[in-house]
């Protein structure tokens, strides 16, 4: 939307700003394919005796295809070396400041019960170690999860800063129940500098997140949303464990390429914060 302006990646990518469609860049682009086109042509010109035109074709893709991961491995070593350090070091002065107060969204439909209390456990107990005031929206498939969620927050303690809202899904998909989480959080009128953090019902945080997560809003301004990068947690065999680890690799090596530009793929995924501004807009919700 419109209000999305500029985001950073917490943990490896950045987020994204409103795509411009500058003429210079979009000549640079023609240009790049044309030079492409003819580097190609010249050379099968040149080395098409006794080749089939078949190989060619696969080496001028792959060299293409190739030629884009040496670029956003490139990339990706500049921001997690360099450039997100320096981030995470001014975001970590920002100790003893007031916290932005969050609003933690958290879609849960028919998760196994294992992984339904590590997920909100672990919920609970950095909503209590946070510096400021949290809200846990928690949408759940069935009442007896809404007393199970109860009984955990009152083991947790029920600290006077932490908030929580049982919301019950009618079944139309996590999409709809997102919209319903987020339409109860405009209602509360949330107070500027206000986050809110979208995260699936499978996700189990580390100690800390959600307070180091927050600060680099503190720290950048004109910040507007973030996501960070995660490992599964899979109960399996070997291959099935390091297929998965293989994706999430892949896509953390991608989303921090684009974090450079300050540019994110997606924004919802396992764990990210948007600011309360833009997320209960109505556009966004209906979206």
């Amino acid at each position: 939307g419109s209000g999305m302006q500029k985001a950073l990646r917490a943990s490896g990518g950045t987020a994204f700003r409103k795509a411009e469609n500058h003429p210079l860049q979009q000549g640079l682009w023609l240009c790049g394919l044309v030079g492409l086109f003819i580097l190609c042509h010249h050379l099968f010109q040149r080395h098409s005796q006794g080749v089939e035109p078949a190989l060619v074709a696969i080496g001028a893709l792959g060299a293409w295809r190739y030629g884009w991961a040496a670029c956003h491995g490139a990339r990706a070593f500049w921001y997690l070396k360099v450039q997100f350090p320096a981030m995470r070091r001014r975001a970590e002065r920002w100790e003893g400041q007031p916290a932005s107060a969050l609003y933690c969204l958290v879609t849960a439909y028919k998760m196994p019960p294992a992984i339904f209390a590590a997920s909100f456990r672990r919920l609970f107990q950095d909503a209590a170690a946070y510096p400021g005031e949290v809200t846990v929206v928690a949408s759940v498939t069935s009442e007896s999860e809404q007393s199970t969620l109860e009984q955990w927050f009152q083991e947790c303690g029920a600290p006077n800063h932490v908030r929580l809202w049982l919301l019950l899904q009618d079944g139309s998909g996590k999409r709809a129940a997102m919209g319903e989480g987020l339409r109860a959080i405009a209602r509360d009128a949330p107070c500027a500098g206000s986050l809110v953090v979208l995260m699936d019902g499978d996700t189990v945080l580390m100690p800390g997140s959600l307070r180091r997560s927050a600060r680099l809003f503190q720290a950048y301004p004109s910040l507007g949303a973030a996501s960070t990068d995660n490992r599964a947690a899979v109960a399996g065999g070997p291959v099935l464990r390091e297929w998965y680890d293989l994706r999430l690799a892949q896509r953390h090596w991608m989303m921090a390429s684009l974090a450079v530009s300050r540019r994110l793929l997606v924004l919802t995924g396992r764990f990210s914060l948007i600011r309360a501004e833009h997320a209960t807009q109505r556009s966004f919700v209906e979206q």
